[in-house]
């Protein structure tokens, strides 16, 4: 038999391909397609990587062209007041901030720093406010903006007074009138004989007393009389000092010593302005006192009484008569002395 050799032919068109040439070529495929994702990732980064950071001038540090400011601190500043006009607080804050970051020395700053302040007060964020309206006058303390600024700040001052509660986490259920009091000692320091000096030094005694700091208080008020004697709150401040002194006072029996102060402050108002609108209250109000000093020193009577010291306690009643002879004590102590007196103890 004749050797034929062996012959290797193409497969006809539409057969199948073996499994392992299959595998080859999905594998060079796969190859190819991962090169030029790889490609098109790499290129679509660095190009966005060189817009991301740019270096800028004012800063001298690389940064994000939506994150720079604009070219000018006036640009800047027309940028936010932009923002601030559209009732954007927010947004606006963010962009004055900016700008006092890029340009603190520029002429825009101080107005920069007082757009911050009145953007927190717009937000109701009234301490920051504050803040920030405070940060001007010690920052830019030749700014145009100082005297607005003070009634600013006394207005934010008399907002924590009456009862305004700071915010934690969305609720309103701190008291603040301990920032009432750091306000309005603040505006006293910024501006000592200015418009409100005497007016934010009352309301600081005030905030005191709400607090029931009664010796602070009284500092207070009374440092109202000695630097702005002629304030028409002067009486009002006189006034509040009897109050504090009566509120500090304790019960009959105890050292009275703070009823005395009162007794004497208010006696001090009704002469000094018998017909000031204080004067009438300050006369109830006295009265109420020198029953609550007659009461005390009855009770003291009455104790060296019980422990058989009469002569003391003769004295005591006698003082009632003499000092407090039109209170309901006075009575009472003529009637302990006729029983002493009967007893043959006086």
């Amino acid at each position: 038999m004749r050797n034929e050799k062996t012959r290797h032919c193409e497969p006809p068109k539409g057969a199948k391909q073996s499994p392992s040439k299959e595998i080859a070529s999905s594998s060079r495929f796969a190859g190819l397609l991962a090169m030029t994702t790889i490609t098109v990732v790499l290129f679509l980064f660095t190009q966005s990587a060189s817009a991301l950071w740019i270096w800028t001038p004012q800063t001298k540090k690389w940064e994000n062209p939506k994150n720079a400011p604009k070219d000018t601190p006036k640009a800047q500043f027309e940028f936010a007041m932009g923002f601030f006009n559209k009732s954007n607080y927010s947004k606006a804050q963010d962009e004055f901030r900016r700008l006092l970051k890029s340009y603190p020395k520029s002429e825009f700053a101080p107005e920069a720093q007082y757009f911050v302040g009145l953007c927190y007060q717009k937000l109701e964020n009234y301490y920051e406010a504050f803040k920030a309206y405070q940060k001007v006058i010690e920052t830019y303390p030749y700014s145009e903006r100082v005297d607005q600024i003070i009634v600013e700040q006394y207005n934010i001052g008399k907002i924590f007074y009456g009862g305004y509660k700071s915010k934690i986490l969305g609720m309103a259920i701190v008291p603040s009138v301990d920032k009432a009091i750091e306000v309005f000692s603040k505006i006293v320091e910024n501006s000592v004989y200015g418009k409100f000096a005497d007016s934010a030094q009352y309301y600081l005694g005030l905030s005191y007393m709400k607090e029931l700091q009664y010796k602070e208080a009284i500092e207070a008020f009374q440092k109202l009389l000695d630097e702005y004697p002629q304030s028409k709150l002067a009486e009002e401040a006189k006034f509040q000092i009897g109050q504090c002194y009566m509120k500090a006072a304790p019960k009959p029996g105890y050292d009275q010593a703070n009823t005395e102060e009162s007794i004497k402050e208010f006696k001090e108002l009704i002469q000094t302005s018998p017909e000031g609108d204080k004067s009438q209250e300050a006369v109830k109000i006295l009265d109420k006192l020198k029953e609550q000093k007659a009461e005390s020193i009855f009770s003291t009577a009455k104790f060296y009484e019980r422990i058989g010291r009469f002569r003391s306690a003769q004295l005591y009643y006698k003082q009632i008569l003499d000092e407090y002879p039109r209170t309901s004590w006075a009575a009472k102590s003529l009637e302990r002395l006729e029983i002493l007196k009967n007893k043959g103890k006086i």
